[in-house]
């Protein structure tokens, strides 16, 4: 709001200037005139700008360059205002999708490490629960296919353990004997 005033206020005194300029040229013109008529002799001539020099033409010049450069001014300072915010407005959405792509980067290499880490941490549980030597440049086709198939045998065959050696203690604890 503060450019429109300010250009409103630029194209008032623009307005009176523009004013000013044209009776400053009016009376250039008049006095060529008074120069044309003394030199061609001819002293009856009359004003060149007529108009310009009855009763008040000069307070309606005034105001309607005035009025005219003021409402110029005010859509020039409207204009200049909306052009300021929409550039400030780009700058805060460029300065928001840098961050938001910043945070996806980060994201994305923590999800990365993390992934990473994982695959390491169950690789290495492999190797030590079965005692095999799986190679690192296995795939992750083939990784799932050996890898994750025994490690699912591991699991169902310590469920069958846990459960046969809980039927032995129910056992003993009724018997007193295995």
């Amino acid at each position: 709001m503060g450019k429109f005033f300010k250009y409103f206020f630029y194209g008032f005194f623009i307005g009176v200037g523009i004013t000013m300029a044209l009776y400053a040229l009016g009376f250039v013109i008049e006095l060529g005139n008074c120069a044309c008529g003394i030199f061609t002799c001819d002293c009856d001539r009359g004003d060149a700008l007529p108009f310009m020099w009855y009763g008040s033409s000069f307070f309606t010049c005034l105001a309607w360059t005035t009025i005219g450069s003021t409402v110029i001014g005010g859509i020039y300072g409207a204009s200049a205002g909306i052009q300021e915010k929409r550039a400030r407005d780009a700058a805060l959405n460029a300065e928001a999708l840098e961050k938001a792509k910043k945070r996806r980067k980060h994201n994305a290499s923590k999800l990365k490490s993390d992934v990473n880490e994982k695959h390491i941490t169950i690789h290495s549980c492999q190797k030590k629960a079965y005692e095999y030597d799986i190679s690192t440049n296995y795939q992750a086709a083939e990784l799932q296919k050996n890898g994750w198939i025994m490690l699912k045998n591991a699991y169902d065959s310590n469920l069958e353990m846990k459960t046969i050696i809980e039927e032995a203690k129910g056992e003993v604890e009724n018997n007193d004997s295995i």
